[in-house]
């Protein structure tokens, strides 16, 4: 097991430690538990878990995207940029909103509404940061078009979506405009970043800067930086209108790889929301790597992968069960690197095994493997939408019903993205694989240490 410490106040350290503890009482005790276990007293199966089962929703004619912003309203799926095409992905300008029940979908363009440049920069940009609070959608940074630089980069906005009006409109076919606001800042200005929310705080960490024009050979011409940070903010609001009121900017030391870390909304085993940091870089036992120094009124953990298990592009599906206190983490189809290895390529991948990270009540973190039916995952990087968009940003389940329909996985891509060939088009095309995604109580797993 690896013990994490949660972070309550500016001045903790963090500690990430085995504990192993070899001393006579316990030698005399396994040995009891071994002849008990021989003589039938004690039975294993009893360890309550569970088991996840994902099964193909043909769709007739749905779109193909990947890299997507996304909400959910009265059982009904919304779709909101990235990237969409094949065999070379490109802009996605439509709106998609998905019924999983019947089968079926509807499509509207952005262009449609009256709406300024910015916000149709937006609406159409990949690779964003989001996070569904309520009725609304946050919409941070991602890659767009810029029409005042006449380039592609890295935009500098959050956007306030109120998804109830939005998906009226798409459904009942008003061009309304008043559903939509937005902040302007350069510390929104990244992609492949995680938007999370603790408490009254926003949290946007991690991802990359980038900036695109064609030289005069007419040649594409990228730069990008890794922004080894993230930004703490609170939001004023009002029905119409968000403004920022700006906490803090913490920065990593420049060892660090934005790449290497996976942020996550924990509900942690105080009954306290949160945020956990999966990192993939060995460190030194019984440290946490220098420059991770968290300074955070509200609970910040790390747990300390080391490439146990490969998150990068994975379908990352979390829960909390608040009868058993403990966290959930499912990654499928995921790789240990950015660059996957040749044996977790964005090919077509068969799946018989998913990896878990379970944290009990006593903080106590586990690495687990679980077997599942065959599963067919196209490509990498699909998204996993929950039926119900939790207020807090947290699936929670209280109820023993099996099996239990917990959400959907929607889209992919067929290599990293974004990779751009020197004319502009790029190298990965988007699919439109959709999944229900239902667990079931009750299964042993087998423990990775």
């Amino acid at each position: 097991m690896i013990k994490i410490i949660s972070i309550e106040s500016f001045h903790q350290r963090y500690q990430i430690q085995r504990v192993i503890n070899c001393n006579k009482k316990k030698m005399y005790r396994t040995l009891i538990i071994l002849l008990m276990l021989c003589l039938g007293k004690i039975n294993l199966s009893a360890q309550k878990d569970y088991s996840l089962k994902v099964v193909k929703n043909e769709i007739k004619d749905l779109p193909q995207v990947h890299s997507y912003a996304n909400g959910i309203y009265d059982g009904k799926l919304l779709i909101i940029g990235g990237r969409t095409g094949s065999p070379s992905s490109y802009i996605n300008f439509d709106l998609i909103l998905i019924d999983p029940e019947a089968d079926k979908f509807w499509q509207k363009s952005i262009e449609t509404y009256a709406l300024k440049p910015s916000f149709i920069e937006h609406l159409s940009s990949s690779n964003t940061a989001s996070i569904q609070i309520g009725n609304y959608l946050y919409i941070a940074g991602g890659l767009g078009y810029r029409v005042d630089q006449d380039a592609f980069g890295t935009l500098p906005y959050l956007t306030r979506i109120d998804i109830k009006k939005v998906c009226e409109s798409i459904l009942y076919g008003s061009n309304n405009d008043d559903f939509i606001c937005q902040i302007e800042n350069e510390i929104f200005a990244s992609m492949e970043s995680s938007l999370l929310k603790s408490k009254d705080d926003f949290y946007l960490i991690g991802g990359f800067n980038m900036k695109g024009n064609f030289n005069k050979e007419g040649e594409l011409e990228i730069v990008q930086s890794d922004l080894k940070q993230y930004n703490a903010f609170t939001l004023n609001e009002t029905e119409f209108s968000i403004e920022l009121d700006m906490l803090d900017e913490i920065k990593y030391k420049e060892e660090s790889s934005s790449s290497s870390i996976k942020a996550i909304s924990y509900r942690l085993p105080n009954a306290k929301n949160g945020i956990v940091f999966i990192q993939n870089e060995e460190h030194i036992t019984g440290t946490t790597p220098d420059w991770f120094k968290i300074e955070s009124d509200h609970s910040i953990s790390i747990i300390q992968n080391q490439g146990k298990v490969p998150f990068s592009h994975a379908v990352t599906i979390p829960f909390y069960d608040n009868i058993d206190r403990k966290m959930y983490t499912y990654f499928l189809g995921g790789c240990n690197e950015f660059l996957c290895y040749e044996k977790q390529s964005y090919t077509n991948n068969t799946l018989n095994e998913v990896d878990v990270i379970v944290v009990n009540e006593d903080e106590e973190v586990s690495f687990q493997s679980e077997m599942i039916d065959e599963l067919l995952l196209q490509g990498k990087d699909g998204i996993f939408i929950p039926v119900n968009q939790p207020s807090d940003g947290i699936l929670e389940l209280s109820s023993d019903a099996n099996p239990k329909l917990i959400g959907y996985i929607y889209g992919g891509s067929t290599a990293p993205s974004p990779m751009f060939y020197s004319d502009g088009t790029t190298v990965d095309s988007a699919l439109n694989q959709f999944f229900e995604v239902y667990i079931t109580k009750e299964r042993i797993v087998n423990q990775k240490f």
